[in-house]
């Protein structure tokens, strides 16, 4: 999946969970849009890898680094603001605990973008 269609299903998920009536499918929209965000971010992150920048590697291991710079421009460019930090750390938080019953947790991309959470979370900065 591209980034733009990244973009493109977040903005879907806000406007269907914003007009959503039901709790649970706005809920269900706003986690969705969080992944696809948490998956830019992470994108950004392997990019700056692949490209031979281990600076990504310096602050947070799998997922910080300077790269955050990056994601904020691309979120201002998006028009979603600081809604994106508060849907992403919304689907942390929920991955986490699902993970920590032992249920599954959304998974918007083909493979599993959590499955480094546990160094995501605790590493101390």
């Amino acid at each position: 999946m591209t980034d733009d269609e990244r973009w493109t299903a977040i903005k879907t998920h806000l406007a269907a969970g914003d007009s959503a009536e039901d709790k649970t499918e706005r809920d269900r929209h706003h986690l969705n849009a969080g992944c696809y965000l948490f998956e830019i971010k992470r994108e950004l992150d392997k990019r700056r890898l692949l490209a031979g920048d281990r600076s990504v590697l310096e602050s947070w291991g799998a997922f910080g680094g300077d790269t955050w710079v990056e994601f904020e421009s691309l979120v201002d460019k998006s028009g979603i603001g600081d809604r994106a930090y508060k849907l992403m750390a919304r689907y942390v938080a929920d991955v986490i605990q699902k993970r920590s019953e032992g249920r599954s947790a959304i998974v918007c991309g083909p493979e599993d973008p959590f499955s480094d959470a546990a160094t995501i979370i605790t590493k101390e900065p």
